[in-house]
């Protein structure tokens, strides 16, 4: 985060791509692959805690967001990259799209890498 900072770069990662990964992050269940947070709280509210969310931090996916993670990146100027191909491929889910961007997020389309993709097709 500091250097990110210091450098002017973006963050970029992939978040609340699963329900597993929120529950997982919400119990504080450790794994290879998962969020893991000692506050039990939900991904964006432990990267929050961790001062990693800001207006150059991009999530990629959010899938699994509720009203509450929609307000946290609105009020902290994050942007979310979906990548619906990459969702419907790995049936991860529908993101909640509409309902960010009338909360004001920033959304993008993204293709996620070729593993679960294919074709980098949009």
């Amino acid at each position: 985060r500091d250097f990110q900072r210091s450098h002017g770069l973006l963050m970029h990662s992939h978040m609340h791509e699963t329900l597993n990964e929120v529950e997982n992050s919400v119990k504080g269940t450790a794994g290879p692959g998962k969020q893991m947070s000692s506050e039990c709280s939900r991904p964006f509210a432990n990267y929050q805690r961790l001062g990693l969310l800001s207006d150059s931090f991009i999530g990629a996916h959010c899938v699994h967001c509720d009203e509450g993670d929609i307000a946290l990146l609105k009020a902290q100027g994050c942007s979310v990259a979906s990548c619906p191909v990459s969702n419907a491929k790995m049936s991860c889910g529908i993101a909640p799209l509409q309902a960010m961007i009338d909360a004001g997020v920033n959304v993008g389309l993204g293709t996620d890498g070729s593993c679960s993709n294919n074709s980098l097709d949009m």
